[in-house]
Formats: structure tokens, sequence, C-alpha cells
């Protein structure tokens, strides 16, 4: 019966597919549109994350959204979690370039969107939409590092409070 459980358990594993997380990911963006999600907010992080938000559902961490930026630019972090292990990643990365006569919130800067998603299948897969301009701030590794450390964080303060 183990032996049948562990290769059983193997065979799920390996079937995983960003469609079977986009499924789970539907369900906890429902449960946040119909405010059934307890928010824990950090502000003014110093490192990964800027602002930071964490969505509890059940007393478990299911939501954090880190946006980090200023005038001429905004990184959002959307990181997915089931059982406090990261399943998906959504990147969006807002640039917006300025000539002489303009600023970032006018019309005439020139604004640049990049799109990266991570799937957390058995093997990473990493799908990516980016504009004929490419910026890249932060690696895909630390933008994983940074969702961990930010997953401990707002558990720890979850326990506190």
């Amino acid at each position: 019966c183990l032996l049948l459980l562990i290769s059983l358990k193997i065979s799920y594993c390996q079937n995983i597919k960003p469609n079977d997380i986009e499924i789970k990911i539907l369900k906890i963006d429902k449960l946040q549109q119909q405010s059934k999600l307890e928010i824990l907010g950090i502000d003014d992080m110093k490192t990964c994350g800027g602002n930071l938000i964490g969505y509890f559902y059940n007393n478990k961490l299911v939501l954090l959204i880190s946006q980090n930026g200023g005038e001429t630019g905004t990184i959002t972090n959307k990181y997915y979690l089931e059982n406090n292990k990261i399943i998906k990643i959504e990147n969006l990365e807002y640039y917006a370039f300025m000539n002489n006569n303009s600023n970032a919130h006018t019309s005439k800067a020139k604004k640049i969107i990049e799109k990266k998603e991570f799937y957390f299948t058995p093997k990473i897969f990493i799908k990516k939409s980016f504009k004929k301009e490419k910026i890249i701030t932060y690696s895909d590794e630390q933008i994983i590092t940074c969702g961990k450390n930010m997953i401990k964080l707002l558990n720890e303060r979850k326990t506190i409070n």
C-alpha cells in the first residue's frame, strides 16, 4: 500500500501544469474580490518588496502582493501560495521614460511594461511577455528568494498579532 501511495504522489506531482495552478489562482482571486481574505500589511520594507500586503484565508497565507517604485517606475509582484509554498508569481514592471518636455504622468512619457509569470510545477516554468525594449531590474532568482523571505516575515507577523 505504501509503495502505491508513493507512486501516486509522484505521478500526481509530475502532472501538475500551469492550467492546474490557474484554477487555484482563480479561487484565491475570487476570495479576494469577495473580501473574504484577512489582510496584513507591512509598509516600507527596505529590501525585496517595498510595500507588502499579505492575504490570509483560514489563518493561512494564500496571496502576497509587493509593490516597489517611484515616479518613473513600479515593480509589482503577486505571489500565490498553497501550504506556504509558492505556486505562481506574477511579476509586472512598469517604466515611464521622459523626454525633456514631459514628466512620468503625461502622455508624452514613453511607457514600457514587462510581465513575467512563474509557475511552480515540479519544474519552474516561466512565461514572459515583453515589449520591444526590455529592462530587467531583478533577476528571476531574486524575485523567488524575496518571495520566500516575505512569506516567512508575514507568517511571523501574523503569529504575533
